[in-house]
């Protein structure tokens, strides 16, 4: 591309670059990642829609019906226990899908290069897992951030994210894009033995993170894969069992790791007095109590913090000694946190807009891509047993609109 045609065009180019440097705002922070999904969002709908008239976005189902999940989002806070708070939230989750609608174009434009896009993923996992091995090794990040304590022999490694412990789930969601654009399209993305380094690298720094859910979601990823790409099951099955000797072996070098992969056996069947005891259980139970008293419209988004605390909203035991109030944030689960929040109208609301994800994603004809690629990933996010962030904070819409966005990248052949 030449000079004059850069400038030109640069309003179309700056776009996609924007789209290309996603993995790395991630890096950065999350006022980066915020606003430049709002920035792209934003720019889609004042210039695409506003002063070109261009409403063809309207025809992709996927737009269509985050659309109608954003506004029966607002309708439900009408009924909140915190109007001014969810109201506001809702409102704002409307720049996701604006971001949305702006990625169709970016990725549809004659500029947008796939191969660009996939340097810049490598890119993003490359500085994280050499900013944590260095923090391993060294105790210090190239950042000055040392690892922090958390037990007598455990450590949790966040590199350059310093107290947050976010690495790991940040390696597992794009190590499984950068898997899946490899053996989606092999010709073009696979570079044998580089693609097995940044695998077995990831895995090892996953181990030192100490991030237990993400370890646990590359697990049911493996058997995703497995299950979606018949071709190379033989290779997948042969590189499981190489990373689960190197797994074992790191954690077995290492009391913290061992430490901490033991402790999710321990933490899941705690017991007292024969009743099932833990943390993200007792949330489970405060979630569904809060549902049993708003079963219809929940009490609003990002209210759990204040609504789980009421005494209406008090879990029972048959030990009474156990009737408590169990808070937090949110209740580490999507679908907890939704059916809690918005009811069983926003509830329904949200799996129809998932099943219409899915279908679209890989049945209609219409889009003629067959992407595993969004499907696997987004299947992957939204498993409903997993312990989850908040579905609701800008981080995680963020991780969930960039997956759905996906949906438009051909890298696979028409079927």
């Amino acid at each position: 591309m030449n000079l004059i045609e850069l400038k030109k065009n640069f309003k179309e180019i700056h776009l996609i670059y924007i789209f290309y440097s996603i993995p790395i705002l991630f890096l950065i922070g999350r006022a980066s990642v915020d606003f430049f999904f709002t920035y792209l969002g934003l720019n889609f709908l004042f210039f695409k829609i506003i002063i070109e008239r261009d409403l063809a976005i309207i025809k992709n189902k996927i737009f269509l019906f985050g659309l109608l999940f954003c506004f029966l989002l607002i309708f439900i806070s009408i009924f909140s226990t915190n109007l001014q708070v969810s109201l506001f939230k809702s409102l704002t989750y409307l720049r996701f899908v604006l971001f949305f609608g702006a990625t169709v174009y970016i990725i549809q434009s004659k500029y947008f290069d796939k191969k660009i896009f996939f340097y810049f993923l490598i890119l993003g996992l490359s500085i994280l897992n050499i900013d944590i091995m260095i923090q391993y090794i060294f105790k210090y990040d190239i950042f000055g951030y040392a690892p922090v304590k958390n037990s007598v022999n455990s450590y949790r490694y966040s590199g350059l994210y310093g107290d947050e412990f976010i690495a790991g789930g940040y390696i597992q969601k794009f190590l499984l894009i950068f898997i899946l654009f490899n053996v989606s399209n092999p010709k073009i993305f696979y570079k044998k033995y580089f693609f097995e380094i940044i695998v077995t690298l990831s895995i090892i720094v996953l181990l030192i993170t100490g991030d237990r859910m993400p370890l646990i979601n590359v697990v049911y990823s493996i058997i995703f894969l497995f299950v979606f790409f018949k071709s190379i099951r033989l290779y997948l099955f042969n590189l499981s069992i190489f990373l689960l000797v190197v797994s074992l072996t790191t954690t077995f070098l290492d009391k913290g790791i061992s430490d901490r992969i033991v402790s999710i056996k321990t933490q899941l069947t705690y017991k007292v007095d024969d009743q099932y005891y833990n943390p993200h259980l007792n949330l489970v139970r405060q979630s569904l109590k809060i549902y049993q008293n708003n079963k219809l419209f929940g009490t609003g988004i990002k209210t759990f913090r204040e609504t789980c605390s009421l005494d209406d909203n008090k879990v029972i035991f048959k030990n009474e000694k156990f009737n408590s109030n169990f808070c937090s944030n949110h209740p580490h689960n999507y679908y907890l946190e939704i059916l809690s929040e918005t009811g069983i109208i926003g509830f329904i609301g949200f799996i129809v807009f998932v099943l219409s994800f899915l279908y679209y994603s890989i049945f209609s004809k219409e889009y003629l891509l067959n992407n595993k690629i969004a499907f696997i990933s987004l299947c992957i996010f939204i498993f409903p047993i997993a312990s989850t962030g908040s579905f609701f904070t800008n981080m995680n819409a963020c991780y969930f609109w960039f997956f759905i966005s996906l949906i438009n990248i051909k890298i696979l052949s028409k079927v």
